[in-house]
């Protein structure tokens, strides 16, 4: 979710909780350190919410507070360790509140920020085991991309082809076959590369990965010594891609190779 989005869907839904019972003063110091947020003031924005936790620490928006600081280290003021400060103080404080989900996902994207990928995946198990069903295939997914980053692709593929199997109604499904060829082709094993992106081809026509994997097989093609394939998937690709200049580039390289092997 965009930074934006997830800002206003936290705005929201804590707007929807103050319009129930709740004492004034409590509405008044939310609703103040809320304000510090939208107008920028992060520092007077963190010193609120710590400032309404301390004051109703049982309020109903005290875990909101409490992952609202963490959010604001890592979103805004790029302050990593003390986020996971925030957030490890929210599982001891409020353990059975809702933004534990959210603080879990936010620890993951800031262990794989600091290549600690084990560490991502952890939280993302953590969130596949504990969270919502309707997450556990965003969740698994994730834990593939760390294994990737972390040039496990064997083990990625693994997690890949598994939840795809238990799960095949995923809407996922074209980013899991995408990402499986990739797996291949960062192992070398261009033959199954380019099977596995032929399959995203003819599987997904209209979705973003299509065009992706026809560049991907064309990379593949080229490296397999399979030229004047490459070029040709290169050619259809020059004005259908987003970033026409990316395949210009590689179709410029590939028609200097094939001169240096015909001189």
């Amino acid at each position: 979710m965009r930074k934006t989005a997830k800002l206003a869907l936290l705005i929201t839904a804590a707007a929807v909780i103050l319009s129930g019972c709740m004492a004034r003063g409590e509405e008044e110091a939310f609703k103040k350190a809320q304000e510090h947020l939208i107008e920028g003031n992060y520092e007077k924005a963190i010193t609120g919410y710590a400032a309404f936790i301390e004051r109703f620490p049982q309020g109903r928006l005290a875990p909101q507070c409490q992952y609202m600081i963490g959010y604001v280290y890592s979103r805004h003021l790029s302050n990593p360790r003390k986020a996971m400060d925030a957030y490890s103080l929210l599982f001891y404080l409020y353990p059975d509140s809702p933004q534990i989900y959210l603080a879990r996902e936010d620890r993951a994207k800031i262990y794989s920020s600091m290549d600690d990928h084990v560490k991502a995946i952890g939280e993302y198990a953590w969130l596949v085991e504990n969270g919502p069903y309707k997450t556990k295939d965003l969740y698994r997914y994730k834990i593939a991309l760390e294994y990737i980053k972390a040039d496990d692709f064997r083990q990625a593929r693994i997690e890949l082809t598994g939840l795809l199997k238990e799960m095949p109604q995923t809407p996922l499904s074209p980013d899991i076959h995408y990402h499986i060829a990739i797996t291949h082709y960062l192992e070398g094993n261009l033959k199954e590369a380019i099977e596995a992106y032929e399959k995203v081809i003819s599987s997904f026509p209209g979705h973003p990965v299509y065009m992706e994997a026809r560049l991907g097989k064309a990379q593949a093609l080229e490296e397999s010594g399979r030229l004047g394939e490459a070029f040709k998937i290169l050619l259809g690709l020059e004005k259908e891609y987003p970033n026409a200049d990316v395949v210009r580039v590689r179709m410029k390289s590939l028609r200097e190779r094939r001169k240096k092997e015909l001189s």
